[in-house]
């Protein structure tokens, strides 16, 4: 497996995912890998593997606001009162439930397709493809892997330890759609996927949150690090710190855990590969192309 230390050429945003993406341009960008052992590192049995680590996709409530759901439902049916909301929702068994569990934007689902073909074009391929719970998740990971021509060849593992920290709020872990609701709606789920953490439970803080990064990465790797290849991770911004922190070792700053995070950018990403006998990893989360197309 060739390391991603090669130079490929993507769109990136001003400091990559942690500025202003208002001046876009494309560079020759080689993503320099950093080499670090951490606790999850060392396993003479493991094979070459690349792990890369995404955001989601831009979401409903993060282009038009906490109200897009009051404004999208208002007549008790789903209707786009703005050109960047879907001509149609994913079925399931509660509308209600997309106050708590926002769909992606049109715009949203277009940059994940045109990131999915830029990572193809770039070398990057998946062989395994695993999702948070969250719809914008799920979706994400449809269109990317829609990019790479392998929607219908990678099925999605939902994993539901790749959740970010629900803290208190029951009615976000309560809202996910079921693997049936997904299948249903045509989503190529791996069914018969057993989750490394099958529920993430309410409450829990931050540090029970850096915990559970530490056991699914642990998970992760001990699944597939055997097979080696390219796995592909569509998470959250909180997700990006947590997982790869828990690869290297490390453990975020309770205190300014958020004020990190929230300067990554939908589609924001970061790639490590362990190359039999040591990881390396990208310095900082960056973009395969403007999420503002």
């Amino acid at each position: 497996m060739p390391s991603f230390l090669i130079k490929i050429r993507i769109r990136r945003a001003h400091q990559s995912a942690t500025g202003n993406s208002n001046h876009a341009t494309r560079v020759n960008h080689s993503a320099a890998l950093v080499q670090r052992n951490g606790p999850l590192a060392a396993s003479p049995t493991l094979k070459s593997l690349r792990i890369i680590f995404m955001r989601h996709s831009e979401r409903a409530n993060q282009a038009l606001g906490p109200d897009w759901f009051n404004k999208a439902f208002r007549t008790n049916t789903y209707k786009p009162y703005d050109i960047n909301l879907p001509d149609y929702l994913p079925k399931r068994r509660s509308d209600q439930a997309y106050e708590y569990d926002a769909p992606l934007t049109v715009r949203g689902l277009k940059i994940a397709r045109l990131t999915g073909r830029a990572m193809m074009n770039s070398g990057l391929v998946a062989d395994v493809c695993l999702s948070s719970t969250a719809l914008r998740c799920v979706q994400t990971c449809e269109r990317i892997l829609t990019g790479m021509d392998r929607r219908d060849r990678i099925p999605i593992r939902i994993e539901p330890g790749l959740f970010e920290c629900p803290h208190l709020n029951h009615k976000i872990t309560d809202s996910f759609m079921t693997k049936k609701e997904f299948m249903e709606n045509r989503y190529n789920i791996k069914h018969e996927y057993k989750a490394l953490i099958p529920r993430v439970h309410v409450p829990e803080t931050l540090d029970d949150y850096f915990d559970r990064s530490v056991a699914v990465m642990r998970g992760i790797i001990n699944r597939y690090g055997h097979h080696g290849g390219t796995v592909l991770i569509v998470t959250h911004a909180p997700g990006l710190l947590a997982l790869t922190d828990a690869i290297k070792g490390l453990r975020p700053n309770v205190d300014t855990f958020y004020r990190t995070v929230s300067t990554y950018s939908p589609l924001a990403t970061c790639i490590a590969e362990y190359d039999g006998s040591k990881w390396k990893y990208t310095e900082r989360p960056f973009n395969f192309i403007p999420t503002d197309q």
